[in-house]
């Protein structure tokens, strides 16, 4: 049943995600072709040249800012129509327990998101290294040479990559959950849903802020004075070694704050549940 869940979340949501990548991938295209010819005079390109890559730069910003928040509204909507409101009903009625129902929602939610930032890390690589504004030997290494160096110099380094990249796969679905917990608590309510779910959320992130400076990640990176070396890459792989740690806890702390969230939307959904 988890997989029919999965089926028709991605049944209902894929229009609008087309409509946002196709739009996105416009701006970007329309973005490119506008700011090249000013690229051949990077070295003197005036008062205008300059003012006006400045405004396309704010404007890509902009952009990539709207497009990266889509897959956050579009889910959000879409568990509030059809889990907390009285269409609800009939998501209800399903023969299906609350933990698929919410960990379908979750999985499209969470890849969504993760298309979402995989295509806008992508254009941006795309679109400002083929405008050749970086210089690939600027810090002595092009972009595979920088990769090769951090696997291969220490592998303490490179298992800091790892630990950034799973927490950061983390903290989004934390994330996700995040605002279904709110919704669940809101829905509760008999009247103003919304706006308690709008509290909910709030109350949850001052909570979750203040957890998380009573046990947060110290990111003070203490780096030795002979570290600052002509060859950049070096002060790269230290700040990596030093984030080991930290990357840790945080991966530890996103996991708890995930099972929190879950653990309520569960209880809220199964044993809350108010659809009038």
């Amino acid at each position: 049943m988890l997989g029919k869940i999965i089926k028709q979340e991605f049944k209902g949501t894929w229009k609008f995600f087309a409509v946002s990548f196709s739009a996105f991938t416009l701006a970007v295209i329309a973005l490119r072709l506008t700011v090249e010819p000013y690229m051949s005079n990077i070295n003197s390109p005036g008062i205008l040249g300059t003012v006006f890559f400045i405004i396309m730069l704010l404007a890509f910003i902009v952009i990539t800012a709207l497009f990266s928040f889509t897959p956050t509204l579009v889910n959000v909507i879409r568990f509030y129509k059809t889990t907390v409101t009285t269409r609800g009903y009939l998501t209800h009625t399903l023969p299906v327990s609350t933990d698929k129902l919410i960990l379908g929602k979750l999985i499209v939610a969470s890849l969504w998101q993760l298309l979402t930032t995989l295509y806008a890390v992508a254009a941006f690589v795309i679109l400002f290294f083929s405008l050749n504004i970086f210089d690939p030997y600027l810090i002595g290494y092009d972009l595979t040479s920088v990769i090769g160096r951090i696997i291969t110099a220490d592998s303490k380094a490179f298992a800091t990559v790892i630990l950034i990249i799973v927490s950061s796969f983390i903290t989004m679905i934390s994330a996700v959950l995040k605002f279904y917990c709110a919704m669940s608590i809101g829905q509760s309510f008999n009247k103003n849903k919304v706006l308690f779910s709008i509290l909910a959320y709030l109350g949850i992130h001052i909570i979750c802020s203040i957890v998380g400076t009573c046990f947060g990640v110290s990111t003070t990176i203490t780096l030795q004075l002979n570290t600052f070396t002509p060859q950049m890459m070096e002060i790269l792989i230290s700040i990596l070694k030093a984030f080991f740690m930290p990357a840790i806890k945080l991966i530890v702390i996103d996991l708890a704050f995930a099972a929190a969230y879950y653990i309520l939307t569960r209880h809220f959904l199964k044993n809350k549940l108010n659809l009038s």
